[in-house]
């Protein structure tokens, strides 16, 4: 009986000795045109995010519809950090730092996690004013999770155009670290001092939210406290 061989491991071989290596193999981002394509894209997106909540930054009241565009707008954008992500073409403080915008307004704690994770390795790599980002990420994990926040970052307001309070605040947590992070562009959106902003020409008192969260001691965020 006569065989027939066929040339499988000939062209396996002949597809990965090309100018692209095995590593480099489903990493559209090996290529430096496609990465800076990527890095710009990655940025264009975070610009989109802080533009959709512009009136948060002028301290206006959105209404329901606004929200809910708003949502669905900030899905989209998690989809497509996330395909960004799972193409290897994260490389750059800018390219972790705009990720982070976008993740820190997820819904889930994961979400939370992973914004917060961004937000660190951007200061790693040499993004200083990261530090009140990273803060107030690791603040929005904790709450999401029903355990006291570390920063004094997390308000909570019970119904729309009502007064916001405060999340409870881990006693615990050392006031060396809370004092570090908190400096940066974002110093005054902190603690009890932060209500003063968001309660801004209504008549609400400053306290803490009257919520039952848990304590958040030393190892709740294994990395960082």
């Amino acid at each position: 009986m006569k065989l027939i061989f066929f040339p499988f491991a000939l062209l396996f071989f002949t597809q990965i000795s090309s100018a692209t290596t095995v590593a480099d193999l489903g990493m559209p981002c090996a290529d430096p045109a496609v990465q800076k394509q990527r890095s710009l894209e990655l940025q264009k997106i975070g610009n989109e995010e802080q533009a959709d909540r512009e009136w948060q930054m002028k301290g206006l009241q959105p209404t329901q519809d606004i929200l809910e565009e708003m949502a669905q707008h900030d899905l989209a954008r998690r989809k497509r950090v996330g395909e960004i992500l799972g193409e290897g073409c994260f490389k750059s403080a800018d390219d972790y730092a705009a990720a982070f915008i976008v993740y820190q307004h997820g819904n889930t704690s994961d979400q939370y996690l992973q914004a917060f994770l961004w937000s660190k390795q951007a200061l790693l790599m040499g993004k200083t004013k990261m530090k009140s980002d990273v803060a107030m990420a690791v603040d929005r994990y904790l709450v999401s999770l029903g355990r006291k926040e570390l920063f004094g970052t997390q308000a909570l307001q019970a119904n729309l155009g009502g007064c916001f309070c405060i999340q409870p605040i881990e006693d615990s947590f050392p006031e060396k670290i809370r004092s570090e992070y908190r400096g940066g562009t974002n110093a005054n959106y902190t603690g009890l001092a932060y209500l003063k902003t968001l309660n801004k020409g209504k008549n609400c008192s400053a306290g803490y939210c009257p919520t039952n969260l848990l304590p958040s001691p030393q190892g709740t965020v294994p990395g960082f406290w």
